[in-house]
């Protein structure tokens, strides 16, 4: 199995040339060129999520925001469909209630 992370950088408008429109087709040539089978994605906003999981057809691309009403910047994890199934799906939040949507420690950042 190959797996690759890759930080999309969010898609905030301050970024000039480096800017989510300028990067997606990139993205997609270098997913394309690795072929990997699981792909752990960090610092996705929701429109960039929607990208991903509208063109990159030979993966499923799952997870949620991490704010209360799972909206926010996403952490998804995308698998080749033709290799593997999902056979469950669960979200847990890094704090002292998992299950809590949007919860966090209390001395942690303000992100949960």
């Amino acid at each position: 199995m190959k797996f690759v992370t890759f930080n999309i950088r969010t898609s905030g408008g301050h970024d000039g040339l480096n800017r989510f429109e300028c990067r997606a087709k990139l993205i997609l040539d270098k997913i394309n060129a690795e072929k990997p089978d699981v792909i752990g994605f960090q610092e996705c906003k929701p429109d960039q999520f929607d990208f991903l999981r509208e063109y990159l057809l030979d993966y499923t691309v799952v997870g949620s925001g991490r704010g209360a009403d799972y909206e926010s910047e996403h952490n998804p994890i995308a698998f080749n469909k033709h290799k593997y199934e999902l056979l469950s799906l669960e979200t847990q939040w890094l704090s002292p209630t998992p299950n809590v949507p949007g919860s966090r420690y209390a001395i942690q950042s303000d992100c949960p």
